[in-house]
């Protein structure tokens, strides 16, 4: 499987979901996640039916691939991750 992160030029803006259970921090985590890494980014939740998971929708300008990738790689450790696409 060819990795498609090589053929992009950075910086270059990307969107990607994160599904993480409900809690009330977590906005504020990935807030902070991307502020430590000078990111300037747009953040959308949008809660499941039940309201037990929320989707975050975060798009933002990453200088370079590694700065994706510890961005992604931190928010996978934040408290109730799911999933992230």
């Amino acid at each position: 499987m060819q990795d498609i992160t090589n053929e992009i030029t950075y910086p270059t803006e990307i969107t990607f979901k994160a599904i993480l259970r409900d809690s009330s921090s977590t906005l504020d985590s990935i807030k902070s996640i991307l502020l430590e890494k000078k990111i300037n980014g747009a953040i959308y939740t949008k809660p499941s039916s039940h309201k037990k998971f929320t989707s975050y929708t975060i798009t933002a300008i990453f200088p370079s691939k590694e700065c994706l990738n510890l961005v992604c790689n931190e928010i996978t450790t934040l408290e109730g991750y799911m999933t992230m696409f």
